[in-house]
Formats: structure tokens, sequence, C-alpha cells
């Protein structure tokens, strides 16, 4: 009789315990939206993750993200994109309180470019130019990180003295890291110029780009420095490129040189607009396309042998207009009165 109500008491107490472990596991949900403040707009496929624990999300296109389920607590959220492994900064955010069955809103920013540029650059670089260029360069025909490239940014400054012009070279240049990420700290904010990466004895080609913004990010690609089965022993893999060369509405412009000058390769497009062109060097590269008829179209390229290389690049029709021509004369009316004038017009002779 007494096992029997020993039983009884533990069948009772079951329940109870039950309760408990609910209550403890009360959830609530966190939802938000990371936002790119360097390049404007939604952060789209960056991953969300809660520390300490293996719970991620991606955003959507818009950004968004959600975590749904999560027990009551305190948590950290990291951002995670290639945007921040490239710029160099880290977005993490103080402990959030998550209570049941509450929804707690989150927003997550890439810090701004003057941020970026204030983070990553010193004082005394900043002295002298507060905005700051970031990227990574990588081998054209493998992606992985090309270590020790150098990147330059070059232009001259010009001061006018009292009886002459005095020019100035500037030059700041940035190394690239193990992972292939480089900054190059130092330059004026009101800046426009030409970018260019170097690696051994290869170059890309140089890339214009203005500062405003205080931060420019970007990618450069170079040969790799093991050779695939489309190089040669002088200039490293060659590749080819092929695309199609339009007007504005989409017709095809025959005749049109399609031209990459660096590596003295040009062609001509065919009656349908498309070109091929045969030699060129993999990586950064910029190709020029010239017609008659046309503004001059420069582009630039990432070519690589071990994906197709296409470029379509449309053209705008320029009208010439010539200035505007004035033609005036003053008639000599005296010696058209006395017939001076037709028979000079009209017979042979000099005329005094």
């Amino acid at each position: 009789m007494y096992k029997s109500i020993r039983m009884l008491f533990l069948a009772v107490t079951y329940p109870v315990l039950t309760q408990a472990q609910t209550a403890a596991v009360a959830t609530g949900t966190v939802g938000g939206i990371a936002i790119d403040s360097i390049r404007g707009g939604y952060l789209k496929n960056a991953t969300i993750t809660i520390t300490g624990s293996e719970l991620r999300v991606k955003t959507d296109t818009l950004g968004r993200f959600m975590f749904t389920s999560l027990p009551e607590g305190r948590y950290s959220f990291r951002l995670s994109h290639p945007l921040l492994d490239t710029v160099g900064i880290g977005v993490l955010t103080q402990p959030l309180r998550v209570n049941h069955a509450d929804t707690t809103r989150l927003i997550l920013s890439v810090p701004s470019p003057a941020t970026v540029a204030r983070r990553r650059c010193s004082n005394t670089e900043r002295a002298i130019g507060e905005a700051a260029l970031v990227g990574t360069v990588t081998y054209a025909d493998s992606d992985l990180p090309a270590p020790s490239a150098e990147v330059v940014v070059a232009w001259t400054d010009f001061a006018v003295a009292s009886k002459s012009v005095n020019k100035t070279a500037q030059r700041r240049f940035g190394r690239t890291h193990s992972d292939g990420t480089y900054i190059v700290c130092g330059i004026p904010a009101d800046l426009q110029t030409g970018i260019i990466a170097y690696s051994g004895a290869d170059s890309t080609a140089e890339i214009p780009v203005t500062f405003a913004n205080g931060l420019v990010i970007q990618s450069f690609h170079i040969p790799s420095a093991v050779s695939s089965e489309l190089s040669d022993t002088a200039g490293g893999s060659r590749v080819a490129i092929f695309g199609k060369i339009t007007d504005e509405k989409g017709a095809a412009i025959e005749g049109a040189r399609v031209a990459i000058d660096a590596d003295n390769a040009a062609t001509t497009s065919d009656s349908n607009g498309e070109f091929r062109l045969t030699g060129v060097r993999s990586g950064t590269r910029s190709i020029s396309v010239r017609k008659i008829g046309y503004a001059a179209s420069d582009a630039i390229v990432d070519l690589s042998s071990q994906r197709p290389n296409e470029a379509n690049i449309k053209l705008s029709a320029v009208t010439q207009m010539l200035p505007t021509v004035n033609v005036s004369a003053i008639r000599d009316v005296g010696l058209q009165r006395v017939g001076f004038t037709e028979r000079k017009r009209t017979a042979t002779g000099t005329f005094f």
C-alpha cells in the first residue's frame, strides 16, 4: 500500500515539473534590417550571427532578417559581409534583451565612409588628406589573394606663386596583406585621379575615381603567379574577350574599333556589332571603343582564363555642330554708280 501511494505522488508532481520547464524556455523574436551606409541602400546577402551560438540568418534583397523562437535572455548580434571584410571593419551590437512573446526591432548599419576612414587611418595621415582608398587585389585566374601587391594613387598639385606656377608630384601607396586587402590613406577629399595596382612586372589598367565621398572601395585583378594552359612566357595568362557594340536603341554598330591598347590588341565589330579580341592579358584591363559619329567609350573589365569574358558596350551618337559663320560685305556704292564694278566683273585687263 505504501508503494502505491508513492507512485501516485510521483504521477501528480510530474505535470508541475513540465510547466516549470515550459516557463523556462519562453521565447521571443528579433527582426531587423541591415543598411549599407557606404554605397547606399540595403545590405543584401549579409550574415547575421548570434554570438556564442551557431544561430545565423541571411538578409534578403531588402536587407531584412529575423530570428524566431529565441529563449528569453540577452544576445549580441554580429553583422558579416564581404564589404566589411574589405574595409576591415566589424559590426557587433551591445547585448540586447529578448523578452517572452515580444518582437524586438534591430537596425544594423555598415559604418559611414567618414567613420571607416577615421578608424583605419592615423591622425597624421588624415591631417594631409581625409579620404581613403580600400579594397582587395586577387589573382585573376584563381581568385586567390595577391600578397605584396602595391596600389598607387598619384596626382600633381599646382601652387601659384607671384611669377610662376609650381608643380609638386604627389604619391600615396598601400601594400596588400596576406589576405589581399589594402588601404591607402592621406588622400585629399576633392581629388579626381586614376589608381593602379602593381605586382612584380605586371600592372592593371588605370581606373578613374573621385574621392568626394571620403572613401573609395576598389578591387583589382592581376594575372596569376602560376601560369595556366593559356599562358605564354612573355606576359602571363592570355585570354580572349568577346561582346557586342550597339547604339542607345540597341541597334548593332558595324566597324567600331575595339582595343586594349596596353596589349596592342585591336579588332573591329562586324555587321552584327559583334567582336572578338584575342591575345590580351588576364586581370583588370581597360577596353576602348571608337567609331566616327559616336562618343568614345572606355570600360574597365576583369578578364580571367577560368571563365568567359564578355563585354557589351553601348555608344552614344554625337551630332557635330559647326560654329555659326557670319559673312559680311560693304558695297562700294560710288564705283557701282559709275559702272566701274560692272566693267571689272565682265571685262578683262587690270583695273585701277
